[in-house]
């Protein structure tokens, strides 16, 4: 069971990172490569970071699975009842966190840069209109 630990200790530590790419995008002036690299990275810390906690649940899930089965094998119901119900709300749990995370290391609209690529409107040139 050490294995669903260490990919959440992982995951876990990656949207720490991802939350201080955050703070530096924030504190650092936007046109600046530092600003710019925490950006990216940052929202990249964050993927994979979910994708580690995700992974782990599933692990989880998996061998509670498993601990299930074996417990119905044998009679020990209560046992098999209680595995199985931790597997499916580690199950339910993995894909909100999961989403959550995908979600969260989109960029957002303000982000996306598309007011840099704006096509001008014809007869206007730098924001005045040209006669």
């Amino acid at each position: 069971m050490q294995l669903p630990a260490a990919l959440a200790l992982v995951g876990g530590s990656m949207e720490m990172m991802g939350s201080g790419g955050e703070w530096a995008s924030k504190h650092f002036s936007a046109a600046s490569n530092t600003a710019r690299i925490a950006k990216t990275w940052g929202g990249m810390m964050r993927l994979y970071g979910g994708f580690l906690g995700g992974a782990a649940g599933i692990v989880g899930a998996v061998f509670d699975g498993y601990s299930a089965i074996d417990a119905f094998s044998r009679p020990r119901d209560a046992s098999g009842i209680a595995y199985a119900a931790r597997m499916m709300v580690i199950g339910t749990a993995t894909v909100m966190g999961a989403t959550v995370a995908f979600a969260g290391s989109a960029p957002s609209e303000a982000d996306d840069g598309a007011h840099q690529y704006r096509v001008p409107q014809a007869g206007y040139r730098n924001g005045r209109e040209t006669g």
